[in-house]
């Protein structure tokens, strides 16, 4: 279970670097900075974490000394019996409140001899897992109900009265004495005398029939490798998969994950390489997960010195082009000759083809009226097939859309974006007091270099920040959030200002790093259910999900930003930076005062944002949902609704988006000049917007509020970028 950093927020750079080593020593750490999400409320998540915990790793400083956050975790360390490891960041003695704590445990000086000490903080994690793993086994080994059951508390015996001893006789233990010396004075005087060459010292060696015969290994050895790579599949399985590839025809290859029970492998290709990725490529996409080579054609792969083997990442490539059915993935005569598949290439109108892990059938033919029909089509056929639906891995993904294959981005939903809703008369809204904004004509753009996001010009002028009386309790926002949008105060942005007219997007950061060889490093969160799970290989190019150039780039923190900021600035001779979170509101009010820049009624989100709607909560099967339809299930390309009226898309959903203010639990103190407010807690930052997959229609107001960590990378928050003009 991942390990606890506990820390003072002001400490949160020497946190995050001591996460950061004990992750990049194979364990996972939580830490608040990064793994509090975006709405999610402090304390809960910090109680939850902690009772999942097992060790705790207490980051000491004079911030930390006399903390009460740090006493209140420690107290609920203790209920939850987790193993505190103290670190001190700084040579600085625990005051009273911290005494009792240092003096039961040993701390580490990390502020000395840096990788000695972070190894030995690992040395202490790894002997607390190993003792819990010794103290687990021989309840999972004994087996039965009685496992089950918690050992009986500890009482006094009750007394009872002694056994009545009978005499024993000394001449049976006499003999079986002599019987001993005698045993033993034989083996010496072999040791000594008759073995040739034997060692001065004596070493009693036990008959080969009392010695433990050592495990059996393998006698074939592409069992053996199969016994190394998936060591919980069975003999007989592993003797029958040898046995059957053995049997397959040229060419081929033998794959799997490490210590996963699944094997995959191709046979009959054309080329022993093309078996190779094949295999490869198939297992990764079936796992989400590199996979490594067991067998190319009769050559073997060598098993590891330490065991492990090492998974080879595809770089997805291989299938890409043009469709042919040669090199579809284990397609045999029989399913390459089928007369769909066959004649795919000469079917007209829009079509699709989809693929399944599972099952002889693996591949669907389908048309339709629009390619995105044609694709929806495929997928459902694939979906409600009796013998995929019945497999063990019930995943379908998109094989080919046209003629393009696009397998090797594993889509489980149509690549063709939908077309933009038709806009819905909209009733006559009330008058509205109009904020004091500058008049301003249609939106004034630009563009600075080719590969630059596009700017839109925001006029001058003030308007009111913050939700407006009555707001939270019509939208029903919570407490704690409701407060962060108050009190309301009046700002002035006396300048105009350029604003990015979209969300910078996969291509614009895709041409950064083509131009600069910036490589972000991979980790990012993903959602899984409610919660937001680390993953240490997705990125901004392999998010968990599909997506085009045209999409917002996401997995993005202040390293990804600065350096394409940096690259911006360089490039263009402007000082592009983040935008202000008054300069935020502002634009996306766009000189409204009601809750949403396009009035008071969340039912009409659809027709301005990407929101948590009707089409999201049938994808994923979830329940609440804003009721309308917005057209997309999941991400969608910038620009795909209508804008805002300064000319400004997607201001309010489709991703989170980071701010260059420090966050602040309210607004009391903060800059009425439109400024970014510099003070607070500067290890979050402000994000504004909501996600595709959010269903609270409060989230998407012009007023609310988020907070991200500014180290923390998730696959729904992006950025957008402003410029000072002259």
């Amino acid at each position: 279970m991942p390990i606890f950093i506990s820390y003072s927020s002001k400490d949160h750079k020497a946190a995050e670097a001591i996460c950061a080593a004990i992750e990049n020593r194979g364990f996972p750490c939580w830490i608040s900075s990064r793994d509090i999400g975006p709405g999610e409320n402090f304390q809960t998540q910090i109680v939850r974490a902690i009772r999942t915990a097992k060790i705790m790793v207490l980051v000491f400083s004079s911030n930390a000394n006399n903390s009460e956050e740090i006493k209140k975790e420690l107290v609920l360390a203790g209920q939850s019996r987790l193993v505190v490891i103290p670190v001190r960041v700084e040579d600085v003695t625990p005051d009273e409140a911290f005494a009792y704590e240092f003096a039961t445990r040993q701390w580490i000086d990390v502020f000395g001899d840096w990788e000695h000490a972070i190894q030995r903080v690992v040395h202490q994690i790894e002997a607390v897992v190993g003792e819990e793993a010794e103290a687990a086994a021989p309840a999972a080994a004994s087996g039965g109900e009685a496992a089950k059951e918690p050992p009986p508390a500890a009482t006094a015996p009750a007394p009872r009265a002694a056994p009545t001893k009978k005499p024993m006789s000394m001449l049976p233990i006499l003999a079986a004495a002599g019987a001993v010396i005698i045993v033993l004075a034989g083996l010496l005087a072999w040791q000594m005398w008759l073995k040739p060459g034997a060692p001065s010292a004596v070493a009693v060696v036990p008959p080969p029939s009392l010695r433990p015969a050592p495990p059996a290994a393998p006698s074939d050895p592409l069992t053996a490798r199969l016994a190394s790579i998936v060591p919980d599949m069975s003999e007989k399985t592993r003797t029958d998969r040898a046995r059957t590839y053995r049997e397959k025809p040229l060419h081929k290859a033998l794959a799997a994950l490490p210590g996963r029970s699944n094997v995959w492998e191709m046979s009959g290709r054309s080329a022993v390489d093309i078996a190779t990725d094949a295999v490869l490529e198939l297992c990764e996409i079936a796992s989400d997960q590199p996979c490594a080579l067991i067998a190319a054609d009769d050559t073997l792969e060598p098993i590891p010195p330490d065991g492990k083997w090492q998974g080879r990442d595809m770089p997805r490539i291989h299938y890409a082009g043009d469709f042919d059915p040669a090199r579809m993935p284990a397609a045999g005569p029989e399913l390459r000759d089928r007369p769909d598949i066959a004649g795919y290439r000469g079917l007209g109108g829009p079509k699709a083809i989809a693929f399944h892990l599972a099952g002889t059938s693996r591949y669907f033919v389908a048309t339709g009226t629009d390619q995105r029909a044609a694709e929806a089509e495929a997928l459902r056929l694939c979906d409600d097939d009796d013998r995929t639906a019945r497999a063990e891995l019930h995943q379908c993904f998109l094989y080919a859309s046209g003629d393009r294959v696009v397998f090797p981005q594993r889509l489980r939903e149509p690549v063709t974006p939908a077309a933009a809703p038709a806009p819905t008369p909209q009733p006559t809204p009330a008058p509205q007091p109009a904020p004091s904004v500058a008049s301003h004509t249609p939106p004034q753009t630009f563009r600075d270099c080719p590969n630059c996001p596009e700017m839109v010009v925001v006029p001058a002028g003030s308007f009111t920040m913050g939700a407006a009386p009555g707001e939270n309790q019509r939208l029903e926002v919570p407490m704690l959030e409701a407060g962060r949008a108050e009190p309301q105060h009046q700002v002035t942005l006396a300048r105009p200002f350029a604003l990015g007219k979209f969300d910078v997007t996969r291509g614009e950061f895709a041409a950064f790093t083509a131009a600069t060889h910036f490589r972000p490093r991979p980790g990012c969160q993903t959602v899984a259910g409610n919660e937001w799970v680390p993953q240490p290989r997705a990125s901004w190019e392999e998010p968990g999900y599909k997506q085009t150039d045209r999409d917002p780039v996401v997995c993005m923190n202040e390293v990804e930003i600065g350096a394409y900021l940096t690259w911006l600035r360089r490039t263009t001779g402007k000082d592009y930076r983040l935008p202000s979170e008054a300069e935020w509101e502002y634009a996306e009010r766009g000189g409204t005062a009601t809750a949403y820049y396009w009035g008071d009624d969340p039912k009409d989100a659809c027709t301005y944002e990407n929101v948590g709607d009707q089409y999201y909560a049938a994808k994923y099967a979830v329940s609440g949902f804003i009721p309308c339809k917005d057209g997309f299930a999941g991400l969608a390309p910038v620009g795909a609704f209508k804008p805002n009226p300064f000319g400004l898309y997607d201001m309010a959903g489709n991703i989170f988006v980071l701010l260059a203010d420090c966050w602040n639990e309210t607004y009391a103190g903060a800059p009425t000049d439109g400024s970014p407010w510099k003070t607070g807690d500067c290890r979050r930052h402000v994000a504004r917007k909501a996600t595709f997959g959010n269903p609270h229609a409060w989230m998407f107001r012009s007023a609310n509020r988020a907070l991200e960590g500014t180290l923390v990378r998730r696959n729904r928050v992006g950025f957008r970028v402003a410029l000072t003009l002259p």
